[in-house]
């Protein structure tokens, strides 16, 4: 496959190819053309070469945010869609060639299925708690092999037979300590507004967890932005999920929602209507947590919430739409889209919201931090990067925010890391953003306890 990839890149001219190659001849032959950033087609032919199996968003050709699978066949060229509403990323064939599997986005964890070829008959191979990263079929076709993570940072490879019988571990590389206290990780779900699915996320219970006890809630909320899934790490170091088990062993209990925007629990609610994008998904994540709290977990008092990237998008969202948290960090993400979008050619953010800024100004300001920091009341942690060494907000929309709280005589701390990008890669800063997080929910969530 080929294809024209970049943010900066004037994507209303985007396309993207899939090919062929003649090794003996030495040329290129094309095969389809899309329009769009279908960066994620992932071509593999059949065994007996009549069709190419590739994934795709039928619905919108700008994001990937649905991947369905599909075939071409290579005597017609043309398509033949097997799935629809399936987030579904790398087709590989079974040798016969009646099968492709596939992984599947839908939840906490990612799964491999089974869709078939002739019938479009689909199946779940696997179903742990385990989020699978890639997968192989062994020569013969009759067994699968995987490797994935857990939520206690554990790396496992698995293998078992071509339909997910007889699994067995054959590699465990755990990442914590022998004598480290793990807590109990659940995978929930809880219905929201507007919307025919539940969601999904994971809780993870303090140390020690009893049942007749409320405790303190940190709300990490993922980034990634559109048709992004659950990372299995946390919000601040974003390299692992033992970060959630720093704050369950403080007494802390940690939800990491999913939400629509996903696109895991169907894409068409982004496609078909004008979204609201950045407040829906904060309803989808208030749901789930007033779900724990009535079911006793949580004490609705003392709540947290985190945000990083495009979850610090939403945790910036939050803090002036609503006043269910106690306080807030906000990592390395941005505040708006207006003013960014409007500063530069952004063809697929105005596609989100039906236009250039100055052309659909209704549309960026209702879920804009900027234009609501009047109602905001909770006292903020902002952790950023540097936007001349790879920071994201080189509008400074979160420092304009920053200074809206201070204004109001709300509590807020704006920390820039000057040698740092996106994501901090320096221990030293790296130490001292979790100190700085750890003692500002400390402060603000854990005094009573």
């Amino acid at each position: 496959m080929s294809d024209r990839v970049g943010r900066y890149y004037n994507q209303s001219v985007d396309k993207a190819w899939i090919y062929s190659f003649d090794i003996e001849n030495k040329q290129l032959s094309q095969i389809l053309e899309f329009n769009g950033l279908q960066q994620f087609l992932d071509p593999v032919i059949s065994p007996d070469n009549r069709y190419i199996a590739f994934t795709y968003d039928a619905e919108n050709p700008l994001f990937t945010f649905m991947t369905s699978l599909g075939l071409i066949d290579t005597k017609s060229n043309t398509i033949i869609r097997l799935t629809e509403q399936l987030k579904l990323i790398f087709p590989k064939w079974s040798n016969d060639g009646n099968l492709i599997y596939a992984l599947r986005d839908y939840g906490a964890y990612r799964q491999i299925y089974s869709i078939n070829s002739k019938t479009k008959e689909i199946s779940q191979i696997t179903d742990a708690s385990l989020n699978i990263e890639d997968y192989a079929i062994s020569s013969n076709g009759s067994q699968l092999a995987w490797i994935g993570q857990d939520c206690h940072g554990k790396m496992i490879i698995r293998v078992a037979t071509n339909y997910g019988k007889n699994v067995r571990d054959i590699a465990v590389t755990p990442v914590a300590a022998e004598d480290m206290a793990l807590s109990e990780v659940r995978e929930i779900d809880w219905s929201v507004p507007n919307h025919t699915e539940n969601m999904r996320g994971l809780l993870v219970l303090p140390l020690d967890y009893k049942p007749n006890k409320r405790y303190p809630l940190i709300v990490d909320i993922h980034g990634g932005g559109p048709g992004a899934h659950i990372w299995l790490r946390g919000g601040i170091l974003v390299n692992s999920p033992l970060e959630w088990q720093l704050w369950a062993a403080k007494g802390y209990a940690v939800f990491i929602p999913e939400f629509r925007s996903s696109s895991a629990f169907g894409s068409l609610y982004i496609v078909k209507e004008t979204p609201d994008l950045i407040n829906d998904d904060i309803s989808d994540i208030i749901a789930g947590v007033d779900e724990l709290i009535s079911k006793g977990i949580i004490d609705s008092n003392r709540m947290g919430v985190i945000g990083h990237s495009a979850g610090c998008r939403r945790v910036n969202w939050l803090i002036v739409s609503t006043h269910k948290f106690k306080t807030a960090l906000s990592k390395e993400g941005w505040a708006d889209e207006w003013f960014m979008s409007g500063a530069e050619e952004r063809n697929i953010i105005y596609s989100i919201y039906g236009g250039h800024p100055i052309l659909a100004p209704k549309n960026y300001q209702k879920n804009s931090s900027l234009f609501h920091a009047s109602h905001a009341t909770t006292p903020t942690l902002f952790l950023m990067g540097n936007p001349k060494v790879g920071g994201i907000d080189q509008y400074n929309t979160v420092r304009w925010l920053y200074f809206a709280l201070k204004a109001q005589g709300i509590r807020a701390e704006y920390i820039q890391y000057p040698d740092e990008g996106h994501n901090f890669e320096r221990l030293a800063n790296q130490r001292d953003a979790l100190e700085r997080a750890i003692k500002w929910f400390d402060e603000h969530l854990n005094s009573v306890i």
